[in-house]
């Protein structure tokens, strides 16, 4: 792409954003407030789902209204290097699952890149590349439907099951911007519940099915074009190297069989080694009845996340959510971790949405996170933040 051809795309993406302030809705976009949002929407959902098993999870659905979802987009453009912008805007729509997950280009060196385009009832799918730590692996894939209305751009949602469930108990969801008139921005969408329900994965290494928490972010970066990153929660040490990893790609869990079915090899060299593994000793007594203690802070090239193991059970699971660790560093960056459980008593708390926190611990001395939770009023349908008095603090230095 030419510099001029290059321009002229940049400036075709601000023609979407209205000059006028008065255009833009009055309601304040913190990443707070962006959060309880979507705390709330996750506890409505659930409600809609009474009859599904009780632990069954809500995933990480991003339909935060129009403006929000506005952010989102800017956000991920901004975080992807230039040179991955400007492949995406040619049409591939091939990101980098570094690019996705809004983290280093260094996880490039040890991500297994697949780029294995199959097709699928109504499209194709490409599965991109695939990263691991030793808690967490995540998959990158692109997504090519044929009826391009169906999956406008900026539509959002999320796919994914609780720890101990099945595959048949795999939920998925998609919200679509539907726009007043032609001349809309984006700011100016109504998010919807779409009739399109996106693709699932299943997970099968070295042969065995892996029974763990799941869940996927869906974004479309372009119409008919859907980019997931689905993060399976389990460790590392768990598995035999080098490891054959097959993905299972689903329309649905009632089907008897997958649309396409995709193979390669993980080697122990993939394994994305610590840049900081700092043992922790930090008990707290959570307001749902559990005593939670911090055991380890783990940040490299895949992100960042704190591993704690827990004693006792929650005093009343349905009306509290899952526990947090939230923190607003000097620079005003806000970061939010979510509980996900590992195995009967662990957990593990990562990000629960791209930040560019991450990129500043090399220089950071301390991190400090308060923890919270939050407890749900169905009489009236708020939900109140409760934060535990001592926070926990994370020496980097």
């Amino acid at each position: 792409m030419s510099k001029k051809d290059d321009q002229n795309y940049i400036f075709s993406l601000l023609n979407d954003i209205p000059e006028k302030l008065s255009d833009y809705q009055t309601t304040p976009l913190t990443n707070e407030e962006m959060f309880k949002y979507r705390e709330s929407l996750r506890q409505n959902i659930k409600k809609t789902k009474s009859s599904r098993k009780k632990r069954t999870v809500l995933w990480r659905y991003i339909s935060m209204g129009a403006a929000a979802c506005l952010l989102i987009t800017l956000t991920l453009f901004d975080l992807q290097p230039r040179s991955e912008q400007i492949r995406a805007s040619s049409g591939t729509n091939h990101y980098s699952l570094s690019s996705m997950l809004g983290v280093s280009s260094e996880l490039e060196d040890y991500a297994q890149h697949i780029n294995e385009n199959h097709s699928i009832s109504g499209g194709s799918v490409t599965l991109n590349s695939a990263a691991l730590d030793s808690g967490r692996f995540s998959i990158y894939s692109t997504y090519y439907y044929d009826e391009m209305q169906e999956i406008p751009r900026l539509t959002n949602g999320g796919w994914g099951r609780a720890y101990g469930s099945t595959f048949s108990d795999t939920e998925a969801i998609l919200y679509k911007p539907e726009y007043r008139n032609s001349s809309s921005s984006p700011n100016n969408a109504e998010y919807v519940v779409s009739r399109q329900i996106p693709y699932i994965q299943r997970l099968f290494v070295n042969g065995k099915e892996m029974i763990c928490e799941t869940e996927s972010d869906l974004y479309a970066s372009a119409n008919g074009v859907l980019q997931d990153t689905a993060a399976y929660f389990f460790s590392a040490k768990d598995i035999e190297f080098p490891a054959r990893i097959t993905v299972e790609i689903w329309k649905d869990p009632s089907q008897k069989a997958p649309e396409t079915t995709f193979d390669f090899m993980l080697k122990k060299e993939n394994i994305v080694p610590d840049k900081k593994n700092i043992e922790l000793h930090h008990t707290a007594v959570l307001p749902d009845g559990r005593t939670l203690t911090f055991k380890r802070f783990v940040y490299n090239t895949l992100g960042i996340w704190v591993e704690a193991e827990y004693e006792g059970t929650a005093s009343d699971g349905e009306k509290y959510g899952s526990s947090y660790l939230q923190n607003t560093d000097e620079n005003d960056n806000f970061q939010i971790l979510r509980e996900h459980k590992l195995n009967n008593n662990r957990l593990l708390f990562s990000p629960d949405y791209i930040t560019s926190l991450y990129s500043q611990i090399d220089a950071m001395k301390l991190l400090e996170y308060s923890i919270t939770m939050y407890h749900y009023d169905d009489s009236s349908d708020t939900a109140r933040r409760i934060v535990l008095d001592e926070p926990l603090k994370i020496p980097l230095k």
